[in-house]
This record gives C-alpha cells, structure tokens and sequence, in this order.
C-alpha cells in the first residue's frame, strides 16, 4: 500500500473495493467530439481523480487500472487500441500530471506504451516516462500480475529503471540550425546533439554505459534512449543538407552509431563512478532531496550526480 511521502501515492475518492466505471463513450457529458468523424472522443479511465492528483499512473487495461486504483494509486488507461489514431481519445486531464507508464512485459506492451507516450506528452503532461518491468518476470506480466502476487507496487514504483520518452513532435523545433555548426559532418551533427541533449546524458568509461536524467536520478540507459537521440539528431540535420547522397548517409544505421561514439567522447558528458552518489549526507528519495536530518526537502537537481533512490 503507498504511504505518506511515497512517489505516486494519493488519496482515492473512491473505496477500497469499488469498481470504478469507465463508460468510453459520448454518455459522459462535455465529452469532445473528433472533429473529422463527428463522434465523441473516449474519455480516461479514472479521469475525475486525475484532476485532483499531480501524478499519474497510465496502464494498458482496465483491470489493470481498477487493481492499482483499488489499492490506492492514480491510475488511469484509455478504451483506445494500439492501432487506433491517438485522436480518439480525449487526453486534456493529462495536462500538467507527471505521468509514469506501466506496460506489460513483452514487445506490444512496449510498443503500446512508446505510442501512448506521445500522446500523452502532446496533451502538456509535466513529464513520461515508462516503467521497465523487472527481467525475472514472465512474459505478459502487468500490474494484475503484480498485485494478485503480493508484489511491492510502492517500491516498484519509486525505485525501478524507467525509460524517459521526449515528445517526437518537439523535434520539428530542431528545423532551425544552430549557427557555426556544419550539419553535413558527424562531428557538426555530434555538436548539434550536444546542444540539445547534453544536459540529460552522461557517459560513464568504467562502465562503458549511459545513463539518462529521469527527473529525480540518473539512471542506466537500459532502452538505447541516447542512439534513439543519436538517430532523430541526425534525421533532422538531413532536413539541412541540400545534396540527397548526404542525405542518405546522415538518416543510415552507420550515421547514428557513428554520432553516438562522437558524444560519448566528448568530456562534457563525463562521469565517474566514483561522483555518483558521492555525497553521503544528501538522501535521495521519492520526494525529493534531503540533506541529513533536515525535515525540508528539495527538488533532485542534475549536478548532484544521485542514482540511488
């Protein structure tokens, strides 16, 4: 069960028990129409709690939302398939939430949560990112699973690897070319990427691993998040060049392994093992930074290099 303090924990206008009803059709009243069918947007699950909650947990199913609803948290999902255009679903509550996506373990849960994501993020969420389900789990488990186990949903939730996603949308803003850098090199594209990532990516050389900033730590980029970065950074400094044969060698395979090595190399991006977690008076928890003994808590900030939680 949450308590006090915990990330994603609540206060549910509902009990323990009580089915919430999720009726995804124009029944609920003020609902939006699509403007080129005509007919109602569905509405979120859960979506009169979202509104009272500053986070957010985004699930594939509704059992799946009942189960974590019933036992407390803010969940919320949507009637809509992985098919469906995302313009089906009435996304407005999600604006301003932080919202953590919990798919189930196999390949369309992640697919299904990558392309929620995006819509989620359209919406004005404060931040998304998703969860990444524990290895030793079978395929297919989700939070069903997690609850009818007795599994520790509080310590899944504020403690397990997460994957940040950034809106693909946002990366139209990449159009305009950073004056000085040369687009048609890896090394003008490398410099490119760090403008526009750096702050959010660290390469540690012990490890030969990334990890990414996920809003309260930094965290092993287990998702290839940063070739991800890598591969849209070169996409968009394509749109630059004018000659086709450049063009084609920025949007290859080569290109985005080759920038990826670039950025790794560059100190900027450096961390050692040894400043992580360096500071053994600063605890980092799902509230925030606490120095000490001190009662006040501060928001987690980039350059204290925590990773533990």
């Amino acid at each position: 069960m949450p308590h006090a303090g915990d990330t994603f924990s609540m206060k549910q206008t509902y009990t323990v028990g009580q089915h919430v009803p999720y009726v995804p059709s124009s029944v609920h009243s003020g609902s939006r129409q699509s403007p080129k069918s005509g007919r109602a947007k569905h509405p979120l699950y859960n979506h009169a709690a979202i509104s009272h909650n500053a986070e957010v947990i985004f699930v594939e199913g509704e059992l799946e939302a009942q189960m974590l609803t019933e036992q407390g948290w803010c969940a919320t999902t949507t009637a809509q398939h992985l098919k469906e255009p995302l313009s089906r679903t009435d996304w407005r509550p999600l604006d301003g939430k932080e919202v953590l996506i919990w798919p189930k373990r196999d390949k369309y849960g992640w697919e299904y949560a990558l392309k929620m994501s995006q819509a989620i993020l359209m919406a004005g969420s404060k931040s998304c990112s998703i969860l990444v389900p524990p290895a030793d789990k079978p395929m297919g488990w989700d939070a069903v699973d997690a609850v009818a186990q007795g599994f520790d949903v509080a310590d899944f939730l504020s403690t397990a690897s997460r994957q940040p996603v950034m809106a693909q949308w946002q990366f139209t803003d990449l159009s305009e070319p950073i004056e000085g850098i040369d687009y048609a090199t890896e090394n003008g594209v490398a410099l490119a990427f760090s403008h526009h990532f750096g702050q959010d990516v660290r390469f540690c050389a012990a490890w030969s691993k990334w990890l990414n900033w996920s809003g309260k730590r930094w965290e092993m980029d287990g998702g290839l998040h940063v070739k991800h970065l890598a591969r849209l950074m070169c996409c968009s400094a394509a749109n630059f060049i004018k000659k086709p044969h450049v063009q084609a060698r920025l949007t290859s395979a080569g290109a985005f392994s080759s920038i990826e090595r670039i950025v790794r190399a560059d100190p900027q991006h450096h961390v050692q093992v040894d400043q992580l977690d360096a500071n053994a008076w600063l605890l980092n928890t799902p509230g925030g930074i606490a120095y000490s003994s001190d009662v006040d808590q501060s928001t987690q900030q980039r350059d204290q290099l925590v990773q533990s939680l």
